[in-house]
């Protein structure tokens, strides 16, 4: 899909969308916001993933313009030329994971390792930095993840249970003990 401005999803007029488990994936905008486009808009977004989207201009992921953005648990990697963009408007991005990195609370800048996202298989792979690293106390926090999993586990198995970043929650892992018995 591609469209001048927003090749995935255009807000503009003072509208407030509230989305939760979306995924923007290859979308393209032959000038800005690849994947979302923000024009006096106040989108609140939470434990959504961009991924692979392009734009000519600027904002790959997403591009804001007068407004004020909040993003919490999400991921934002591999979109051209950049992550987020804007011109004169507010970001409030805390607990995500951005490519190239942003201030704001326990955001960070590694490789989700997602399983294989070229195909649109955005499931963390097992030693993601992202799983157990996002915020409980998210604005709009889904109860559930993109599949109907249920959100909020102990994904890393330390006894807590956080949220993960992006669309995917971790299952909780049980470790059984192998026993070998010889014939």
């Amino acid at each position: 899909w591609s469209l001048d401005d927003g090749g995935g999803m255009t807000n503009g007029g003072g509208s407030s969308p509230l989305l939760t488990n979306c995924t923007f994936w290859g979308n393209s905008a032959s000038d800005t916001g690849g994947g979302m486009y923000n024009d006096g808009a106040t989108p609140t977004v939470t434990n959504c993933t961009f991924w692979g989207n392009t734009a000519n201009a600027e904002g790959g992921g997403m591009w804001s313009h007068s407004g004020s953005t909040v993003l919490t648990n999400c991921i934002l990697w591999g979109n051209s030329p950049d992550q987020i963009s804007d011109l004169d408007s507010s970001w409030d991005i805390t607990y995500s994971d951005l490519q190239g990195g942003h201030p704001g609370e326990a955001n960070i800048d590694e490789d989700p390792l997602f399983v294989d996202p070229d195909n649109g298989d955005f499931h963390l792979g097992a030693d993601s930095p992202c799983i157990d690293a996002g915020d409980n106390d998210a604005p709009n926090l889904p109860d559930i993840d993109f599949e109907g999993n249920g959100r909020v586990v102990d994904g890393d198995g330390d006894g807590t249970a956080i949220v993960d970043m992006g669309v995917d929650e971790v299952p909780i892992r049980v470790y059984l003990p192998l026993v070998f018995k010889g014939y």
